[in-house]
């Protein structure tokens, strides 16, 4: 098989279907979507596909090289080990696939793949790509197991990091400079680049409330709040669901969406029920772009609570949608949010704080303009793109660094 690729796209996905998601999810699709054939992909498969063997695939509207290293049904089976690191075990079963093209750049924002080609014997040009700062140990889906492997995974990721090229992170500028001042308390001295992502401000984008909410099944004249994202711990949802518990006894007829699906989804339901406020609470679960758009626009006001955030693409597309948003103090939020112009920002997890905040940002009437405008002129695919492009070369030295449309 004759191949002409410069880089390596590799990523636990499953590239055989349209990817969704948070940030991490925007920044794939975006390169996939602007970049011609030159990128190859390395992820997974739902079809009917050879494991470890290289085919072509149509990948987001372009034939694209392409290596599944494993079955997605696979990785979704319920084991112990994080679908990151069975990943990274297929990346290894398949090492000498992954070689056959000779490709010695490699892009992913994926720690375990990150660890993979950092300690494999050979020359890479990686480009880590940080979806979110934080700990992914500390905050993963087993919360007892966490706190014990913490303190390794942070000194594995300080060796595999300091072998990136470059190193990119969804994160505020203060944000990365505390990360960089923890790595070097590691021994790793790492430059990193700040890369906010971006959402498609054309289908995200305001609709009049009393056109999109009969459509929706929404009632009209109440205040209706939309939480969007994972449904696990790290995302702070029962400090919302209190506080939505206490605007309740002003205003009875408000509503609560979260849009989202994980782990936490029967726990938060059980708290629902259980503050009594379950009627007024609808879980919408995982629903694609064109699907959440028109529930945001609905909403009057976007709910975060996040302990530890990446730059919420989240965040982003309901400031394009022309949200004011109520989110707990992470990384990004006072590049996206000016207090009391299009939303407010707590600086602690104070339930009463938070329920008053919900309600104050009913009463931003500038709040529309001021988010709709920060979003287009700064976070649009376009500009994503350009900032991409600029960052690594390998995206331009044989794509003909066409700049993209904003959808």
């Amino acid at each position: 098989m004759e191949m002409h690729v410069s880089l390596l796209l590799v990523e636990p996905e499953d590239f055989t279907r349209p990817l969704y998601g948070g940030g991490g999810a925007v920044i794939v699709s975006q390169i996939l979507r602007s970049c011609d054939e030159c990128v190859a992909v390395v992820g997974m498969t739902s079809d009917r596909h050879a494991i470890g063997k290289w085919t072509y695939a149509d990948i987001y509207g372009r034939r694209r090289l392409f290596l599944p290293v494993m079955d997605r049904a696979r990785i979704e089976e319920t084991v112990l080990i994080s679908r990151n690191l069975r990943f990274a075990v297929a990346l290894a079963e398949h090492r000498k696939a992954l070689r056959e093209v000779g490709i010695e750049s490699v892009f992913s924002q994926t720690w375990a793949v990150l660890w993979f080609f950092a300690f494999w014997p050979g020359r890479w040009d990686l480009c880590y790509y940080y979806p979110g700062l934080h700990n992914s140990i500390l905050h993963g889906r087993h919360p007892l197991l966490g706190p014990i492997f913490a303190g390794p995974y942070a000194l594995i990721h300080s060796f595999a990091v300091r072998r990136a090229k470059l190193v990119l992170a969804a994160a505020s500028q203060d944000a990365i400079v505390r990360h960089q001042r923890h790595l070097r308390c590691l021994g790793a001295r790492v430059e990193i680049h700040p890369l906010p992502t971006a959402t498609d401000t054309e289908l995200f984008q305001p609709q009049p409330q009393e056109t999109v909410r009969p459509k929706l099944g929404l009632p009209l004249g109440v205040p209706i709040y939309i939480y969007v994202g994972r449904l696990t711990a790290v995302k702070g949802v029962p400090l919302i669901l209190n506080a939505f518990q206490i605007v309740r006894r002003s205003r009875p007829e408000a509503l609560l969406l979260i849009a989202g699906n994980g782990e936490e989804r029967p726990r938060l339901t059980r708290l629902a029920q259980r503050l009594g406020i379950a009627e007024s609470v609808r879980f919408l679960g995982m629903l694609l772009p064109e699907q959440l758009a028109p529930y945001i626009a609905a909403a009057d006001a976007g709910l975060f609570a996040s302990y530890d955030e990446g730059f919420s693409v989240a965040m982003i597309e309901e400031l394009a949608c022309g949200r004011p948003i109520v989110s707990t103090d992470v990384s990004g939020a006072r590049d996206l949010i000016v207090d009391g112009k299009n939303g407010f920002i707590l600086p602690d997890r104070n339930v009463p704080s938070y329920a008053r905040r919900m309600l104050d940002v009913l009463d931003l009437p500038s709040a529309e303009q001021f988010s709709r405008a920060l979003a287009v002129q700064h976070y649009s695919m376009a500009s994503l793109w350009d900032r991409l492009r600029c960052a690594w070369p390998a995206f331009t030295t044989e794509t003909g660094g066409a700049r993209p449309a904003n959808n």
